[in-house]
This record gives C-alpha cells, sequence and structure tokens, in this order.
C-alpha cells in the first residue's frame, strides 16, 4: 500500500511544480521563487518520494538506501513539511497580509496554495504512519536538518543583501530585534517538529512490533 502513496505523492508534487514554475506571473525571475521556505519544500518532497519509490519498491533489499531515506524523511522531510504548514496557516489566521498578502488571489489560485501548504502535511503522516521506517541516526538527522536551516537563512539573507525584499511581508514590519527572534523562535519550533516525529515514529514502530508479535503468537 505504502507504495500507491508514494506514487500518489510524487504525482501530486510534481502537478504542483510544474503549475507554480510554468505560471510566470508569479514571480520576474526564475531565482526570485528561491527565497521562499515552500517552494525549498516544494522541490524536496518529489525528491523524497521518488527517491523511496525507487529504494522500496524497485530496489528493496538495498538496505543502505533505506538508512539514507530514513535519515531524509525523519531529519528534513517530516520536520520541514510540518513547519511550512503550520507557519504558514498561523501567520494567515492571525493576519494574512503577513504572509499571503489579498491581492494575491487574483493570480494564485486556492487549489495550488492548498496543494503547497494542506496537503504536504497529509502526505508526510501518511508516510510516518504507513512506512514505519526504523531510524538508524539521530545525529545524522540533526546535521541534515541544521545544515538545510543554515542554508536557507544564508540563502533569504543574501537576498535582503542584493537589494531585494524579504521573502514574506512580516520579516519587513519586523526590526532586527523581532527578524532574530521570529527566526530563533521558528528554529525552535522545527527543532519540536523532529522531536515529535521521533516521538510518533517509535510509537508507531512499538505498536507494529506488538501487532507482528501476537500474529505470531497466534500462528
Amino acid at each position: 500500500m505504502i507504495w500507491s502513496v508514494h506514487i500518489l505523492a510524487l504525482l501530486v508534487d510534481c502537478w504542483g511544480l510544474y503549475t507554480y514554475f510554468t505560471n510566470p506571473t508569479f514571480f520576474p525571475t526564475w531565482s526570485a521563487p528561491f527565497k521562499f521556505l515552500t517552494v525549498w519544500n516544494m522541490v524536496i518532497q518529489p525528491i523524497y518520494f521518488a527517491f523511496v519509490l525507487v529504494a522500496d519498491v524497485i530496489l528493496h533489499r538495498a538496505t543502505h538506501l533505506k538508512k539514507v531515506s530514513s535519515v531524509f524523511f525523519y531529519g528534513v522531510v517530516f520536520p520541514l513539511g510540518l513547519f511550512v504548514a503550520v507557519a504558514f496557516w498561523g501567520l494567515y489566521f492571525v493576519d494574512r497580509e503577513l504572509v499571503f498578502p489579498a491581492h494575491l488571489d487574483k493570480i494564485y489560485p486556492p487549489y495550488l496554495n492548498h496543494q503547497q501548504h494542506t496537503a504536504i502535511v497529509a502526505f508526510v503522516l501518511l508516510e510516518l504512519l504507513l512506512a514505519r521506517r526504523p531510524r538508524h541516526s539521530v545525529r545524522a538527522e540533526r546535521l541534515v536538518l541544521a545544515a538545510v536551516v543554515v542554508m536557507y537563512l544564508a540563502v533569504i539573507t543574501l537576498v535582503w543583501l542584493s537589494g531585494d525584499r524579504w521573502p514574506y511581508p512580516v520579516l519587513s514590519v519586523l526590526n532586527w530585534p523581532g527578524r532574530i527572534a521570529f527566526f530563533a523562535g521558528s528554529i525552535a519550533v522545527v527543532l519540536a517538529f523532529h522531536q515529535a516525529g521521533s516521538a510518533l515514529s517509535e510509537r508507531v514502530l512499538r505498536r507494529s512490533l506488538r501487532q507482528h508479535s501476537g500474529g505470531s503468537a497466534l500462528s
């Protein structure tokens, strides 16, 4: 069953990427969208689902690939996917002008918005619950997550220094102490989601082992 989730997620994510990048009204230059964390997540998720589709279905005996997919999922895909959704909708309901100004409704279709900020949660939760991936290295997960966070902060800071605007309006209305607090809080939330993924995965794996043990005892 899990392979069908991978295929569905890959198709939806690729459709979202195609719809987004083939619409020139969304951004003036090809590099403009990469200052948005949503776009980073849009790229990361299909790469992951394509990778696990190959690793789990086609090369199901390649245990080293499964270790890589486990680190990538728990270290980046799960916490980043949840953060993008929670941060976007949280700011949206507080004041949408801070993250998605109303004028964007004229050019940005609602279905694409939900693909980017809602469907991503469903796919990562299904992956965690159904794939039941054992964790191999918490240290590696944290290193990969830290690398992605540092790279993203470096990109948006360089974009701002080059004379462009901050990617999200909320950063424009804050002063530097406010921005630093916002970044620190965001990192704390991402780390909390990483811990949540760890706790959920352990619970799912324990339940799976109990069910397997119970089934073996009855057979």
